[in-house]
């Protein structure tokens, strides 16, 4: 069955204001050098929550919804989680990211198919002109002996009317039980800046990582495990402008 799925029209572009709220910490061994950072418990539970609307998608054979939910946190998740250690950013660089996917009709070229596990796009391409986005790579869910697997390979990229062009790879699988998701979601970008006399170019970094975190049906929050997050911004040429922030929530 082949269904639409609707990209940005234009991304949301805006500064970075975070807020200081409890402690955390963590290591990676990809993406670039970070600080020690903040974790806000509040909105790990959103990104927990939306992390589960994941599987509940692959439960109610859905995988637009499944596709949307994975673009979601994979781009946006890590900046929820993580701020500054220290103090309140004041000013960032924009960071794009694409809202979640809607079922619409009337694709600018390019196909994608959704079926009840997950999506797979083939140049799928929405909006006109220097206001286009483009889908290419796959969503897909595998669900045997009690564990379902949702695997991402998609390549996101969009023309921002003029302003320049921004890719995202969003890479990774998480594995869902009953009670449990573990397994590590990223997201690897590049925004090339062109308007307004501006020659900028900017990379992304955001990572989500849960390890055998457990969250029982009707609880109100994890019992066990833990989420680690991570995200960077890298402006070439303007080192003071570059920062990036890990932390990490145990349960």
């Amino acid at each position: 069955m082949k269904r639409e799925i609707k990209g940005a029209a234009s991304l949301a572009m805006g500064f970075l204001c975070m807020a200081v709220v409890g402690c955390g910490g963590g290591s990676s061994n990809s993406g670039p050098p970070a600080k020690k950072g903040t974790v806000n418990p509040t909105s790990a539970m959103t990104v927990v929550m939306q992390t589960l609307s994941m599987k509940s998608a692959v439960e109610t054979m859905d995988g637009a919804t499944l596709s949307a939910n994975v673009e979601s946190v994979g781009l946006t998740g890590a900046t929820l989680l993580v701020s500054p250690a220290t103090a309140a950013l004041t000013e960032a660089p924009p960071i794009p990211f694409h809202p979640a996917a809607a079922v619409i009709a009337g694709p600018s070229g390019g196909t994608v198919d959704c079926n009840a596990a997950g999506c797979t796009y083939a140049k799928y391409t929405t909006g006109t002109g220097t206001a286009t986005v483009v889908f290419d790579g796959k969503v897909v869910s595998t669900t045997a002996a009690g564990k379902t697997t949702v695997t991402s390979d998609l390549v996101i990229s969009e023309d921002l009317s003029g302003m320049g062009k921004v890719d995202y790879d969003i890479t990774g699988s998480l594995n869902f039980t009953a009670t449990t998701i573990d397994g590590d979601l990223k997201s690897v970008g590049h925004f090339a800046q062109a308007a307004q006399g501006l020659n900028l170019t900017y990379d992304y970094y955001n990572e989500i990582k849960y390890t055998l975190l457990t969250v029982a049906a009707g609880a109100a929050k994890p019992t066990a495990g833990s989420i680690y997050a991570k995200w960077g911004v890298t402006v070439a040429g303007i080192p003071g402008a570059s920062q990036a922030y890990e932390g990490t929530l145990t349960y």
